[in-house]
C-alpha cells in the first residue's frame, strides 16, 4: 500500500473569506479565537510516478465549485 502527502497551496482564513464573499455578495462571515497550528511546509511525496498527474484548483475556484454544488442540489424557490 501507498501513503502520500498530496500538497497543495495554503491560504490564510482572510483569503478564505474574501474568496468566499467575491462569489457570495452580501455574506456576513466572520472568525474569531485563537489560530490553529499548522505546519508551514509538508514535504512533498512522489504521488505522480503511482497516481500520475493530479490537476490543481486554485482557491477560488474551488469556491466557485463547491458553491454551484450546493446551489444545485438547494430546492428550487
Amino acid at each position: 500500500a501507498h501513503a502520500f502527502s498530496l500538497t497543495g497551496g495554503t491560504a490564510d482564513v482572510t483569503e478564505v473569506i474574501a474568496a468566499i464573499e467575491a462569489e457570495v455578495p452580501g455574506a456576513r462571515i466572520g472568525f474569531d479565537g485563537p489560530q490553529v497550528p499548522m505546519a508551514a511546509e509538508i514535504a512533498p511525496t512522489p504521488f505522480e510516478a503511482v497516481l500520475g498527474t493530479i490537476p490543481r484548483t486554485s482557491l477560488r475556484e474551488g469556491i466557485t465549485r463547491t458553491l454551484a454544488h450546493y446551489r444545485a442540489l438547494a430546492p428550487a424557490a
